[in-house]
């Protein structure tokens, strides 16, 4: 919401960076704070700290890049978005109280696609598996952290600014910002 209230997007590649460098640090601290209060804490899953640590991390930085990406291709659309990919989609395909086979087929063929699923398919490998069968969930979430650092910088390097303008966005008569 404060990206929001302050600007949906970055301006430059410089706020970007700086956007991107601010994620990076809350994924780290706050991967390791979600590791931490799941293991030794409460004792939810065995004691598997740091690769629950390395996928809160890498879950938490690649889906902020990803919006982050969403939010210059396409302004507070963008935000919107990603609460339909992450939240609207993402939650009831995971398959964190039943597995995919037992998901309707629609949830199931989109679950093991989006960072939720992966996300929870990750962390029973870490946690019960010994990491075994969690590289594809990986590339999946690392896809997804690619695409948004790409969307990211290869927009503003190349176009300069976001591509879909609303009104209210920017600065200009009504003409200019809807034909940018």
């Amino acid at each position: 919401m404060l990206g929001v209230s302050s600007g949906s997007r970055p301006a430059n590649v410089n706020r970007a960076t700086v956007r991107l460098s601010a994620m990076a640090i809350y994924a780290v601290v706050t991967g390791l704070l979600g590791a931490v209060i799941v293991g030794p804490w409460l004792h939810s899953l065995p004691d598997h700290l740091l690769g629950l640590w390395l996928l809160g991390s890498l879950l938490i930085f690649c889906t902020g890049a990803f919006t982050i990406g969403l939010q210059v291709i396409a302004g507070t659309v963008g935000i919107g978005i990603a609460i339909l990919i992450f939240v609207v989609l993402g939650n009831p395909s995971a398959g964190g109280a039943y597995t995919w086979q037992l998901l309707p087929e629609f949830w199931r063929v989109i679950g093991p696609w989006i960072p939720n699923g992966v996300g929870t398919s990750a962390a029973r490998g870490i946690a019960y598996f010994g990491s075994t069968g969690v590289t594809t969930d990986y590339l999946v979430i690392i896809g997804y952290g690619v695409a948004g650092l790409i969307a990211t910088y290869g927009v503003l390097f190349w176009v300069g600014h976001q591509l879909v303008h609303l009104v209210g966005d920017d600065e200009g008569s009504d003409d200019e910002r809807l034909l940018r």
